[in-house]
């Protein structure tokens, strides 16, 4: 606790956010796991689960805990597995529902820019290395109220062709189920298919809009096949342009 709560320690908050951004089956998830292992970066894990109501304790054990160990041992099976580990990476859910109020229904509309900033002001306020990494799809909406802060964060956008992203969405959501893997995004359409086209293309098109707001040094877009094919290429990639 005295080390928690010691002022003195400031300096080793987060300094740097790096937010993983794209529509789902996108690729996120993989780069989010290769970019979890490297030992310069902080994540929420599923180990924070048990600290709903005091999330920076959590967070502030995991990266002692995560100093100790090797990460390569600790993944499980990874975010979609049965038995995922401790500490594997998970989503930033539970932080947006705490700081912004909001469900993943309503995740789509319009947030404060009180709440963001009370969100932003919270990350950087983790003890631990001077990264964060963060994945979550519905970062996109909040583009434009993240970059007006001022705060130092970098965008990692991934691009993957429509048909493919729609059609491995369409698949997982007929093996998982519709109340397992819901289109939560905007409105339905009669045809299953149909309708995650039209969602993917509208995220596409959000994302297109808001990133003209962010600078060409802040962000860098990955092209999904390039990732499958040669992944520790595109994290040298990714941490040459940001990391030096």
């Amino acid at each position: 606790k005295k080390n928690f709560y010691n002022k003195k320690n400031s300096k080793k908050n987060c300094k740097m956010i790096f937010f993983i951004c794209a529509p789902p089956r996108s690729g996120t998830t993989f780069l989010y796991n290769l970019l979890c292992k490297e030992k310069k970066f902080i994540y929420p894990s599923n180990f924070l689960k048990f600290f709903k109501h005091t999330l920076k304790l959590g967070f502030f054990i995991q990266n002692f805990i995560l100093k100790k160990i090797d990460r390569n041992e600790i993944y499980g099976k990874g975010f979609y597995g049965k038995n995922p580990g401790l500490f594997s990476p998970a989503e930033i859910g539970y932080v947006y529902r705490k700081y912004l109020k909001v469900d993943n229904r309503t995740l789509y509309k319009k947030v404060s820019k009180k709440k963001i900033k009370k969100l932003i002001e919270f990350i950087l306020s983790i003890k631990g290395n001077n990264l964060m990494i963060i994945k979550n799809f519905y970062t996109f909406n909040f583009i434009y109220e993240i970059e007006k802060l001022n705060a130092d964060c970098k965008w990692i956008f991934l691009n993957r062709n429509i048909n493919d992203t729609t059609r491995s969405f369409y698949k997982m959501r007929k093996k998982l189920g519709k109340e397992q893997y819901p289109i939560t995004y905007i409105k339905k359409y009669t045809d299953d298919y149909e309708s995650i086209k039209r969602n993917i293309l509208e995220m596409k098109k959000k994302i297109k809009s808001q990133k003209r707001v962010i600078k060409k040094q802040n962000y860098i877009d990955i092209n999904f096949e390039h990732l499958i094919k040669k992944p520790i290429f595109v994290v040298n990639q990714i941490k040459k342009k940001f990391l030096n």
